[in-house]
């Protein structure tokens, strides 16, 4: 038995409303301390002649924000407190390493990346043993305070209120009166300078923890809620606009590649210092632009790159209002198929197609045993379709695992140029490892489409790339990865290539339009809403009423 003293502290410490202050230092406090340091550096208020004042204010509003936030939790009773609770704990606890390690701002559309089957695979590469270590350090003893806590009667009556009136009262009105405060003051910062800054409380609720994948955790089940119960008719240009082929391309093949975090910026044949795309630089049949990504995640980017200009909704979900420019090929004659090393079946089911196949089909089939799990294993699916399908007009959609962090996985050995690289996720690796193992992975998919384009060169072919978004690699203040929400997205993040290729046949039945592209390409930058108009107008199909908007057609003057 404890002495009475020590049996006393016990008590006390399983007190719900005791384990509630606690657990609010150390998620409001302890888990964001690596945030408090880099919006103390980087942030207006905060850097500004009253800053540590301002992140002072911060740290206790983060805390009290925590405390009210598992008070409110407590009210549902001790069994439902303890679960939501270690719910809570744990996932910030595992969100605050990448926050702590990796500087990644938690968004909508990194939230549901993380949500996705194959994504699980994709998270599983970006840890390491360091990420278990500290997971099982900060999760044990807080799970051990949560589950040994007790109902705790408070005697009088008036003792009560007080707790009730400071804590669902006094604190809402502090946060919420210190935010339109601290709100205020940005904005009269930003009026007397030339800085356009966001809103300062939608800058706390995506930087701390816990509300920094809350929010977006709500976001995705009004998602998924709207998904289910408010199913809407899209809109369908196919059954609106009549699309007509061009005759000299009733044989013809569409092929399109989704790349993944791939930048302009890194791309030789765009300009970058670096020999990362020699193949594609010597190629005559390339024409290639600079672009600009419609959103900074995979979920979000596949809901608006193929749709037509206003097809998608400016939320933050994304949510989607028309049909995509694969399914309506695929109503006007084309065989559709799509290979995928990646899994976004929730994507994939609604272009139309006539089959696809994901990862685990492609490495299930008896051609690929021993073979290492990267995109080159999508070859022996487009020569699969060129064996099957001789005539007609084809489309192969192939998604890509490009350049996913971690990057030194995408690529094989023999593709090891710029070192040293960045190999493994456990260790904190300096910026220039980082983009070497970057540059090596574009590098690869240099030759990954020089061997698509091979296989294709003695066809009426015609072969289009881009990735769905850009990618953070630690030189702007250290930020990594992508997915930080758009209107606070560095422009690194938005950076992607538009690459088309067209076969020697192909630019001799379609010169103008060869002609066309090259010239746009000159002067123009591109944007993920012109690939509707794009796919359909460089490979040689019109619309006479209005189904192709010309002013996002590239290939048209």
């Amino acid at each position: 038995m404890y002495p009475m003293p020590i049996r006393q502290l016990l008590n006390t410490l399983r007190n719900e409303f005791v384990v509630s202050a606690i657990l609010a230092l150390f998620l409001g406090f302890f888990l964001n301390y690596t945030v408090y340091f880099s919006r103390a550096q980087n942030q207006l208020l905060l850097s500004g002649d009253y800053g540590s004042v301002y992140l002072i204010a911060e740290i206790f509003v983060n805390i009290l924000f925590s405390f009210f936030l598992f008070r409110l939790i407590a009210q549902t009773g001790l069994l439902s407190f303890k679960i939501l609770t270690s719910f809570i704990i744990l996932i910030s606890i595992a969100v605050s390493y990448y926050v702590m390690f990796y500087d990644v701002i938690i968004g909508y559309g990194i939230l549901v990346s993380t949500l996705a089957t194959d994504s699980v695979e994709l998270s599983q590469e970006a840890v390491g043993g360091h990420f278990y270590l500290w997971f099982s350090l900060l999760s044990v003893p807080a799970l051990f305070l949560i589950w040994s806590a007790k109902k705790t009667r408070i005697q009088t009556a008036s003792r009560r209120r007080a707790l009730t009136l400071f804590t669902f009262i006094v604190i809402p009105v502090v946060i919420f009166g210190y935010l339109k405060l601290a709100d205020a003051n940005q904005k009269k910062i930003e009026m007397n300078g030339t800085i356009d800054v966001s809103s300062y409380g939608g800058e706390l609720s995506y930087s701390y923890l816990p509300t920094n994948w809350i929010v977006p955790l709500v976001q995705y089940a009004v998602v998924k809620y709207d998904d289910t119960f408010n199913e809407i008719d899209l809109f369908d240009p196919a059954k609106e606009f009549t699309y007509t082929p061009a005759p000299q391309n009733d044989d013809l093949y569409v092929v399109f590649v989704i790349g993944e975090t791939a930048r302009w910026d890194h791309m030789q044949l765009l300009g970058y210092e670096r020999e990362t795309t020699p193949l594609l630089s010597a190629d005559k049949n390339v024409i290639a632009f600079k672009g600009q990504s419609c959103d900074t995640s995979t979920k979000l980017s596949l809901r608006c790159m193929f749709v037509r200009e206003g097809g998608v909704k400016d939320n933050e979900q994304r949510t989607v209002t028309e049909n995509n420019v694969f399914s309506v090929m695929k109503q006007n004659g084309f065989y559709s198929e799509l290979f995928s090393m990646q899994s976004e079946v929730w994507f994939y089911n609604r272009l139309d197609l006539d089959n696809y196949l994901i990862r685990e089909m492609i490495t299930a089939q008896n051609r690929t045993p021993g073979k290492a799990i990267r995109d080159e294993l999508l070859m022996d699916e487009v020569d699969d379709v060129l064996a099957r399908k001789k005539q007609g007009q084809n489309l192969i959609i192939l998604h890509t695992k490009g350049s996913h962090h971690l990057y030194s996985k995408r690529y094989p050995p023999e593709f090891r140029k710029y070192m040293p690289e960045c190999a493994d996720a456990g260790t904190k690796c300096s910026v220039q490892e980082e983009i070497n193992a970057y540059d090596n992975s574009i590098l690869y998919t240099d030759h990954l489409l020089n061997e698509l384009t091979e296989k294709l060169k003695d066809k009426n072919a015609i072969v289009f790339y881009t990735s769905d978004h850009g990618e953070s690699l630690g030189e702007r203040d250290g930020m990594r990865l992508h997915g930080t929400p758009r209107n606070i997205a560095p422009p690194e993040q938005f950076r992607v290539p538009f690459i088309v290729w067209m076969s020697d046949t192909y630019i001799k039945n379609n010169q103008s339009l060869f002609d066309n592209l090259k010239e746009n390409s000159r002067t123009r930058t591109f944007f993920h809403h012109e690939l509707f108009d794009s796919i359909l107008g460089c490979s040689g199909v019109t619309s006479p009423d209005g189904g192709i908007n010309n002013k996002n057609n590239l290939c048209y003057r």
